[in-house]
């Protein structure tokens, strides 16, 4: 496991009238085939977010025989509807890929046509065929929206694609949230083989867990009822008895 460094005084500083993030990796940049892409994001707070991830660059990737290239600087905005931006974004939590086919999600928040016009550039002479996935605009990214199980299964939330699920995908299995439990992270994780998913869960969409299974381990639960915490919860797939998925549940207070 490879964890970038924190931001330093200096990097707060630079950008300290907008703010300073420095947590979701997953965002500053992302991986379609042999390329590694920084991304451009769009909150003026999460600008720097690559910084800190650079020196794990320098030592993996520049040795690496793999293309490494950096989203085009976006352009200075003149006005305060964060939609109309002209950009070019592209966030790392909006591209999902399913072999040579990357969807690459537009709710006017992260990702915009822009970048996904300059993506599509990019990754065409490699073969890949990138589709822009339009969403409700109170969704972040794409994988707030989707999350791709396996081969023909998938978390989604259906409510959260305007035009629809994607074409490649109408005939997957499907595990659906609502746009509730999709804004509390309920599809976003991580695909670790075809036999494992981790998945990172508010309290709150516990009922989720039982829509994948009819059973769950390792529960734990206080007394008084306040808090409630799962550790590695093991599940049973319905749609292929040798699939587990994982699950770890945040720590969380229950209110009446």
């Amino acid at each position: 496991m490879l964890r970038p460094r924190l931001l330093t005084n200096l990097e707060k500083e630079v950008g300290a009238d907008d703010g300073y993030a420095n947590f979701f990796v997953r965002d500053p940049f992302f991986t379609v085939g042999n390329a590694v892409i920084e991304g451009s994001l769009r909150f003026l707070q999460r600008t720097n977010e690559i910084l800190p991830i650079r020196d794990i660059f320098e030592q993996q990737v520049y040795p690496d025989d793999c293309l490494y290239v950096a989203a085009p600087k976006p352009a200075i905005h003149d006005h305060g509807d964060l939609s109309r931006w002209h950009g070019p974004f592209i966030e790392g939590g909006d591209v999902l890929v399913l072999g040579k086919q990357v969807f690459v999600g537009n709710s006017g928040l992260a990702s915009n046509s822009l970048g996904i016009r300059w993506l599509s550039k990019l990754l065409k002479s490699y073969g890949y065929q990138v589709e822009e996935i339009r969403l409700h605009p109170d969704i972040l990214h794409l994988d707030c929206a989707l999350g791709l199980i396996r081969e023909g299964l998938m978390v989604v939330c259906e409510d959260a694609f305007l035009d629809g699920i994607p074409e490649h995908l109408k005939q997957w299995d499907k595990i659906n949230v609502t746009l509730s439990e999709a804004g509390q992270l309920a599809t976003n994780g991580l695909p670790i083989n075809p036999m494992f998913t981790s998945l990172t869960l508010y309290l709150n969409l516990l009922a989720i867990s039982f829509r994948f299974t009819g059973y769950m381990s390792n529960m734990l639960t206080s007394r008084s009822a306040e808090v409630l915490v799962a550790h590695s919860a093991v599940v049973r797939n319905p749609y292929c008895d040798d699939f587990k998925l994982m699950i770890f549940f945040r720590t969380a207070l229950l209110r009446p």
